[in-house]
């Protein structure tokens, strides 16, 4: 039986980053940590999808401000004008995972749609890879316009892109 979380817990915030470094083969205490410290951000929201207490997808993000890593990264690719229109009032959605045996199956859709009204901003920004081209197919089907499409963060070999959405 599918179910829908609200705003996790700190439980299930771990049960995120598990299943964020079972996906990512990143360092889960690095990545619990992260998520935890994202957790204390101005506006907050995040929601998971759920089988059986098995938690198979989850999206979080926040009010981006000034001081925080990734607003500023993303300043610094921008110039003063797409700043404006872009950051000065910005939800940035953080992570987006979805178990890769349970896509293309609306879930990313549904919490997407979830988060988004949430958030109490006027706009909303995201990054992703820029090879990653399902996760690009469904931020273009869901309105999405993409801001850059070459954006190479600090210390990374990977080109990303940048997605913005009225909200």
């Amino acid at each position: 039986m599918m179910q829908r979380l609200s705003t996790l817990t700190k439980e299930q915030l771990a049960q995120a980053a598990t299943l964020y470094t079972d996906v990512w083969q990143e360092d889960q205490e690095e990545c619990l940590a992260r998520f935890q410290k994202h957790a204390t951000y101005p506006h907050f929201h995040s929601s998971a999808m759920m089988i059986n207490e098995q938690m198979i997808g989850f999206i979080y993000g926040y009010t981006s401000q000034k001081g925080q890593y990734y607003h500023d990264l993303l300043a610094n690719h921008m110039d003063h004008a797409t700043y404006l229109e872009w950051l000065s009032n910005c939800f940035e959605v953080v992570e987006l995972l979805v178990h890769p045996t349970y896509r293309q199956r609306g879930i990313a859709t549904t919490l997407l749609h979830q988060l988004l009204n949430k958030a109490p901003n006027q706009t909303a920004l995201l990054t992703t890879q820029q090879e990653n081209m399902p996760a690009r197919m469904l931020y273009e089907h869901e309105g999405w316009t993409l801001i850059s499409d070459s954006f190479i963060p600090q210390n990374s070999a990977t080109t990303y892109v940048i997605y913005g959405k009225k909200i």
